[in-house]
């Protein structure tokens, strides 16, 4: 099958993908991807066929600009609505309010926000943007939803309450406003940064894939979601990932470009911090902070190495 990104059947499809990701929430929208990102790359590595990987994971079904981007749109509608109790909570299976009245906008806006989430991601890939354009497809698709359906309108950066944390940047010793209190220490950060980077560097280079730690980093959220503190590391992985595959395509060594992924690891746990403090932490919708360090990054990864 050969569809264009800008095909309206790729539209079409991105709505029921919105749609899915609303009615079952945002991250295990998420989780699908990073599962569907495993099998296509086995499924490639076996039959040298990748519709999986590029059609179904980043395609108009679980692309994350698409189910997780409905997803989070969905979770801010239901909240201003009064059925979600925060607008952030992307953990929630929204079908758990299904019986409401006036529960089925909550999909639709789902539905509306994956077609909003392919059209940014397509238009950019289109004209041969140098990112990760469906990282700018759920970051920009947030930032829409965030000015659109606040529960409490706290604008794009949030209200910053003094009395919490003394400058937006900061944090209270309970790290309770955190956009993920058991990783937002900076020392915490480098450790998994850098390990996660190692591996992920390792795992692309052996397997000629540069998702295939994104996948595993993905999927891996699911223990987030069932059991509590995982280590969100999809934006640490990619990165690393890109960076280390381009260092072997400019002739590096593999102990160079494993260390490059390293770096790149780190610099990804941080931007998704940084970025965490200026957008999530004090702001009631969700903004994704890992969305944000992967298009920075790649965009770096295309321009500089």
């Amino acid at each position: 099958m050969d569809l264009s990104l800008m095909d309206p059947v790729m539209f079409l499809v991105a709505f029921g993908g919105g749609v899915f990701g609303a009615a079952i929430g945002a991250l295990p929208a998420f989780i699908f991807t990073g599962i569907m990102v495993i099998v296509g790359e086995a499924a490639f590595v076996a039959t040298g066929e990748g519709s999986i990987t590029g059609m179904i994971a980043f395609g108009p079904f679980f692309s994350p600009s698409v189910a997780f981007g409905g997803g989070v749109a969905a979770a801010a509608f239901a909240a201003k609505k009064g059925m979600l109790g925060a607008g952030k909570d992307i953990l929630t299976t929204l079908m758990t309010y299904g019986a409401q009245k006036g529960f089925a906008m909550v999909l639709i806006v789902g539905g509306v926000f994956g077609v909003i989430g392919w059209g940014i991601h397509a238009g950019l890939a289109s004209v041969g943007t140098p990112t990760d354009t469906i990282a700018v497809g759920v970051w920009v698709s947030a930032l829409i939803v965030r000015l659109v359906f606040s529960p409490g309108k706290t604008g794009l950066l949030g209200k910053h309450d003094p009395s919490v944390a003394s400058s937006r940047l900061g944090l209270p010793e309970d790290r309770s406003i955190a956009w993920l209190p058991f990783m937002s220490r900076i020392d915490m950060l480098v450790i998994i940064g850098a390990s996660v980077g190692l591996v992920s560097a390792f795992a692309s280079i052996v397997t000629g894939s540069a998702v295939i730690g994104f996948g595993i980093a993905a999927t891996s959220l699911l223990f987030l979601e069932m059991k509590g503190p995982v280590p969100v590391t999809h934006h640490i992985a990619l990165p690393a990932a890109l960076a280390a595959l381009a260092m072997i395509s400019a002739g590096q060594v593999v102990m160079v470009a494993v260390i490059v992924g390293a770096i790149f690891g780190v610099l990804g746990a941080l931007l998704g911090e940084l970025h965490a403090r200026l957008f999530h932490n004090w702001g009631d919708t969700h903004i994704d902070s890992p969305a944000f360090a992967i298009f920075i990054l790649t965009t770096v990864v295309i321009l500089v190495l």
